[in-house]
């Protein structure tokens, strides 16, 4: 083979492994920083019984576009709880293993499991910890939350754009991780109260979840 056959050659290969990786990055965008997400504690204690509440916030921090999301698998999920979008980890760091579940989803998703978001605001939802309430965890024990994930589909167009455009072939949107703060958990027990104390004593104690966020609530957390 000679010189020139073998440039051409390698010409070729170089050139088909540019579209390759051009096709590659084209169909698997990042999302830019635009979209955060925070929690806070709305009930102070989480029951089995009644599970506390999360109010999560996602902002878009574009001034200029507006946000559309697909919410499967992120905090805007219906199911985020049961999914494991909440993650609960000890003080040593370790993530605590909960029972989740899994949903087979069918594509192209239906136009309301999108939430636009404008401009410069943000959407809030509560959500109750129900997996988290009925968790078997040990007493005095100190956990975090926080909601991490990845958003599978953001558009910087507005939702009747989204579902005009893109929807059927989910086209043309980023995709990137999310992490928000964390909130600080203590699984307690209620002491007797002046209410219990004609009860039996296997009905006296009950086990709560006493949710505070770390420099806000000075005193510790709240029994309610």
């Amino acid at each position: 083979m000679s010189v020139l056959s073998r440039a051409v050659q390698l010409a070729f290969v170089a050139l088909g492994l540019c579209l390759f990786f051009s096709n590659l990055v084209a169909a698997q965008p990042i999302a830019g920083p635009s979209l955060g997400v925070s929690v806070k504690a709305v009930e102070g204690v989480c029951r089995a019984s009644k599970p506390c509440e999360l109010e999560v916030t996602v902002r878009n921090t574009n001034t200029k576009k507006p946000a559309t999301v697909l919410t499967w698998n992120t905090p805007l999920d219906a199911y985020a709880d049961q999914l494991g979008v909440f993650e609960v980890r000890d003080s040593k760091g370790a993530v605590v293993p909960l029972d989740f579940i899994q949903i087979r989803r069918i594509t192209p998703p239906p136009a309301s499991d999108l939430v636009e978001i404008k401009a410069a605001s943000s959407v809030k939802v509560k959500v109750a910890l129900e997996t988290l309430s009925r968790a078997e965890l040990p007493a005095g024990t100190k956990y975090t939350i926080a909601a991490t994930g990845w958003w599978q589909a953001v558009w910087d167009q507005p939702k009747q754009q989204v579902v005009d455009t893109h929807l059927q072939e989910l086209s043309g949107a980023f995709s990137g991780n999310f992490n928000s703060n964390s909130i600080q958990v203590t699984k307690m027990m209620m002491m007797d109260g002046p209410t219990t104390g004609s009860l039996p004593r296997s009905q006296r104690s009950t086990t709560n979840y006493a949710l505070y966020v770390p420099g806000l609530d000075d005193a510790g957390p709240k029994i309610l």
